[in-house]
Formats: C-alpha cells, structure tokens, sequence
C-alpha cells in the first residue's frame, strides 16, 4: 500500500486582505491542496463560518455583511489544521480617523525586516502601503516565505497589506497568487476614511507611457475621486537625493507622472527602490496652486544605501524605519520612525487652517525650474554597462563626461576610481576615491576602492583604516568585514578571515554566500562539523535559480 499523505501544514498566513467597512478577505498557504473555512466572530464568539469552494494550497475566503470600524476575531481551519485566533478590523466609517503606514525594499533582510514589521503593528495602523521589493527574486517561490511571509507574519496576520509591484518582483505569478487586491492588482485604486489610495506599476516600461491602458486609467480614477487626502503609491520614485538620481528611469517618470499629480491634486507619493528615508518639499508649477511632497520609505529590512541631499530634500536619512500617517478629517500627521521607537522626522498640516498650509505650500519648489541632470546620466549609464562588460577604458571616457557635466554625480566618480583600479592605475584609482570621499562622505563605494586600493599597493594598514572608516559610515552593510576576510586570505590568516565573515553574518545572517565561505575557511581549517554548519546554513538561505551548468553550485 502506498504509504498515507503527509499530515498538511499551514505553511503562510493566515493573512488578512483588501479590507473595507463591511468585508474582508482570509488567505492562507498548506503545505498540499486542501479544504477548508473561517471561524469568525465579535467578542471572542467565532460563531460565523465561511468555507472554500474547492482544494488548493493557496485559500482566499471572503467575509462579507462584516460592520464598519469592528475588530472581529478569526481563525482558520484546513484538513484538520487549526490556526491560532487572530483578530482584524473593518475599515473606518467616511470621515473617521485612521491612521496607516508604508515601508518597503525588504527584500535581502529578513531579520531586520521582521523587525520593522513588528514595530509598524505596535503601531496599529489599519492597513499598510508596502513600497515594492518584497523579495529579491518573485518567481522563486522559496523566497515568499523567507524573505516576506515569514518576517511579516504577526503583521499579516491583522493589517492588510495593499503592496506595490518593484522591479524584483517581476511581475511573477506568485505576486498576484498571494495578494486579492482591487482592480487587476497590479494597478489599483481603494477608499478608505476621507482619503483615495492609488496604487501603479512603475517597473512596467509599457504602461509607464503616456497613452498606455495604466495611465489612462489613472486620469480617470483620480478625475473621479472628491476625497479629501489623495495619497499615490508607485516602487520608483521621481525625486531622489540617493542612487536613482541619475538614472533615465526616474527622469521619464518625474516628467510623466507629475503633472498628472498636480491636475488631479494628489497630495503625497509615497516610493521606495532607493533603500533609505527621504521627505521632500512640496513640488509645483507656478501656475498652478497644488503642490505634490513625495516621500521616499524604502528602508524596510534590506541593506541600505547612501542618500546626500537635493535641492528638495527637507529630511534624508540612512536609517532601518517606516512611516505612519494619520488622518482626522482635514487634519494629517506623517512621522518617520526608527525601528527603536525614536522620532526621525515629522510633518502636521491642515487644510482648513489655511494660513499655515498655504505656508507649506509656499515652501514648494518650482517643478519646471528643477534640472534634469540628463547629459551626466547617459554618459553615467552608457559607462556603467560598458562596465559591465569588463571594457573599462571606454568606460573611463563615458564616466568622465559624466563628472564633467556634473560633479555631483558620485557614481561617476566611483566609476573612474574602479575603472581606474581595473586597468592597474591603482595610484590614479585612490586619487579618484579620495576625491569622491571629499564630494560625499556617506557614500560606500570609494571606500570600498580604498581598501582594495591600499590593499595592492602593500599598504594594508591603511586598507584597514579604510575598511574601519566604511564600517562608521555603513554600520549595516557586511561589505566592510567580507573587504577585510579577502586580505587575511591573502595574508595566509584564515583564523582572522573567518573572526571577519562571522562579523559580516552577525550584520546579515540571511547571505548564503557567507556562509558558503566559512563552510570552505572551516573546512581547510579541519574543523569539519563547524564547516558543515555552515554549508547548512548557505543552503538553508540559499534562494538563486537552478543553475545546472555553475561550478560553485555543484561545490555547493
């Protein structure tokens, strides 16, 4: 006989989805197809059932005649399983007060995402507004649990999350397989209180045009709208002070979407895809009396990155968070939060004390006076791909051009020191490093030039104090200790080499790389089980395609 059927598990959620006055929607995953339905109840009295209509691994149950403003109480049950209770709560009446919050890119940081997601529940917002990147890589199902279900779980479990689609998702199927969302769920509107949310598809180049079927649909949804508050939700913004400020993406986007925002009133944008907090001026033309703030929440768990300042920056910030806004009528308090609690940055307007927001308007920038940095951007991106392909003397011409056109262009100048590094020029390299620190401080990669600049040249003491620098700056990266272990090796210092990456694992315990690399360091030590815990560990984390035709996997 064959042997009986795994007992099922529930391997995500339950989760609660698109939640409105009187209804919402109860998801799960099982480990196997199976049935099941929803317990559900006011008062602690689950007297309520829904049930699914057919078997599946991926359940969505819709509770419907549900009252507005109400927590109600729920679990599941599938195939014998039964899940904790959990609760949720309707959407608030028209006009309420609510209060919801928005963070995103946690793709590559499980732990600190987890985290986040736990500070955002303490403060119990009534949704989430997730910016995009939800995993590093959407159509590897392994990484929905890891890098997204798993940490945000005790969130999930109560606060719907109305999530964007970023560019690592891919548009894959499993996106769409773990949401119910309104509209096609890849763009799409909701009300909630006084205020409208829209939500759009900016990694899509096609509907990023402006006649495609999303823009389109975007004049008509906001034309429709008289809510008070007008909040838009896209991955990539269209003003940034970080790493996306040279790039011809964000340009076609500020161009197309912005005065979209302004005939239609939006309020705030919210994005994500540059991993860092930004809140910026208010953002109009002079002929027209709307302004726009965008706000950049794209520090939600994954490493971050650098981020300076623009001529409309008010707050940036290299700092793991997430905001929340709350809204009472025509009143709106936004506030920045770090995952300990503190105050990072907050912004309160009325619109019915109209001197005071008239003054917050006043403070705006004039959108068609701002300058698109378009020359440096080209010569940049035209020298990052020829780049990319090892022709680093053609891309030393293009990332020069760029720094001539515009010096603030740090990525430029990291591009000539690397460049530089790789043709054997490692004096010119440092020079250009060197150069890049005086322009910018806080950004990470002339420093990681310095280290393997010093560390060619002999002078690995300098290296050191480079790489102890780049550790002051980016407390959050494991690129300082990694650095650090590859000169040990060279030195013949394994033992210091390993004390290195177990400092990198402490940062970022999820890098399968890692720990693939103390798995080898433990194994030439001789220490076999330590190595072996290792490679466990690598493979545990270990997310990428089946790649049958790479060495390193089959060492793996």
């Amino acid at each position: 006989e064959p042997p009986p059927p795994e007992p099922a598990r529930i391997t995500k959620g339950p989760y609660v989805q698109n939640v409105t006055q009187d209804g919402i929607t109860i998801m799960w995953e099982t480990s196997r197809p199976t049935m099941g339905s929803v317990l559900y109840g006011v008062g602690g009295e689950l007297a309520n059932e829904a049930a699914t209509e057919f078997s599946a691994r991926i359940q969505e149950v819709r509770l419907s005649g549900l009252s507005p403003a109400t927590e109600y109480g729920y679990r599941v049950i599938a195939d014998g399983l039964t899940s904790e209770i959990h609760t949720f709560a309707t959407a608030v009446a028209d006009g309420s007060p609510f209060r919801f919050a928005t963070y995103g890119d946690n793709k590559d940081g499980p732990a600190m995402h987890e985290r986040v997601a736990d500070a955002v529940l303490a403060q119990r917002p009534a949704f989430v507004l997730h910016n995009g990147d939800l995993v590093n890589t959407g159509y590897i199902a392994k990484q929905w649990g890891l890098l997204f279900f798993g940490p945000a779980r005790r969130l999930m479990h109560s606060v719907p999350v109305y999530p964007v689609l970023g560019n690592h998702e891919e548009r894959a199927q499993l996106f769409f397989d773990y949401f119910s969302l309104p509209g096609n769920e890849a763009w799409y509107s909701f009300d909630f209180g006084n205020a409208h949310f829209v939500v759009l598809d900016s990694p899509n180049e096609d509907q990023m045009e402006p006649d495609s079927e999303q823009i389109r649909w975007l004049h008509d949804d906001l034309a429709a709208s008289t809510a008070t508050w007008k909040f838009v939700n896209f991955h990539h913004p269209p003003f940034s002070a970080g790493g996306f400020y040279h790039a011809s993406d964000r340009l076609e986007l500020k161009n197309l979407l912005h005065p979209i925002f302004e005939q239609y009133e939006v309020d705030f944008v919210f994005s994500g895809h540059d991993h860092n907090y930004e809140r910026m001026l208010p953002i109009g033309s002079k002929n027209v009396d709307h302004k726009v703030t965008y706000v950049i929440a794209g520090n939600g768990g994954t490493p971050l990155r650098w981020v300076g300042t623009r001529e409309w920056t008010v707050h940036a910030q290299r700092v793991f968070g997430f905001v929340t806004v709350d809204i009472d009528g025509p009143r709106l308090h936004l506030q920045s939060h770090t995952l300990d609690g503190d105050l990072i940055d907050e912004l309160a307007l009325d619109k019915d004390d109209r001197a005071t927001y008239d003054a917050y308007l006043g403070t705006a920038l004039d959108f068609e006076a701002i300058e698109d940095p378009v020359v440096a951007t080209d010569h940049y991106e035209t020298g990052d791909d020829l780049a990319d392909e090892d022709l680093f003397e053609e891309a030393l011409v293009e990332f020069l051009a760029a720094y001539e056109a515009d010096p603030t262009c740090i990525e430029a100048v990291d591009g000539i020191a690397d460049s530089l590094l790789e043709l054997g020029r490692t004096d010119d390299a440092i020079e250009w490093a060197l150069r890049g620190i005086e322009t910018l401080p806080q950004f990470t990669g002339t420093y990681e030039v310095l280290v393997e600049g010093y560390h060619e040249l002999g002078d690995d003491d300098t290296a050191f104090e480079w790489a102890s620098r780049w550790r002051e700056i980016a407390p959050d990266s494991t690129g300082p200790d990694e650095a650090v272990a590859e000169i040990h090796l060279d030195r013949g210092e394994p033992g210091a080499a390993i004390e290195a990456l177990e400092r990198a694992l402490a940062i970022l315990p999820s890098d399968a790389e890692i720990h693939f690399d103390l798995g080898r360091l433990y194994e030439q030590s001789g220490d076999v089980e330590s190595a072996l815990l290792s490679n466990v560990r690598g493979l545990y984390w270990f997310m990428e395609e089946h790649k049958q035709d790479e060495e390193d996997l089959e060492e793996y």
